[in-house]
């Protein structure tokens, strides 16, 4: 069975139409494309007031980051934690200072917009 074959109305509707589609997720992508911040060199230890690292741990605590961020039997905070979805299973990110497997190498920057965008990485894989 052979379909009919398109009105010429309707392949100008198409002609017109494919264009302002492309357009649109071109600019679509445009707006959300963010590049990869550079990394830092880790700070000394000693660079923190005590006051923030304090905040900080209270806040790690009070988001319950380990939950999602410690595999069963795991470092705490060091990632790789199973999560089932519909969709395949997704794997926590490491999120201890260690400069080469966690984000000890992340900016302000890069942890704001990481936060803010839900969860991805400096580089941009998520």
């Amino acid at each position: 069975m052979m379909l009919p074959r398109p009105s010429p109305k309707t392949l100008r509707r198409v002609q017109r139409g494919l264009p302002l589609l492309v357009a649109a997720g071109l600019l679509a992508l445009a707006t959300t494309w963010r590049p990869a911040i550079a990394p830092i060199s880790p700070p000394d230890r000693s660079a923190f007031p005590i006051a923030d690292v304090e905040r900080g741990t209270v806040l790690a605590k009070l988001g319950d980051c380990a939950v999602c961020h410690t595999a069963q039997g795991g470092t705490p905070l060091a990632g790789g934690r199973a999560l089932a979805t519909p969709f395949g299973t997704l794997y926590s990110n490491n999120i201890t200072p260690d400069p080469a497997m966690g984000i000890g190498r992340w900016s302000l920057a890069a942890f704001t917009r990481a936060m803010q965008i839900a969860g991805g990485n400096r580089d941009r894989r998520t």
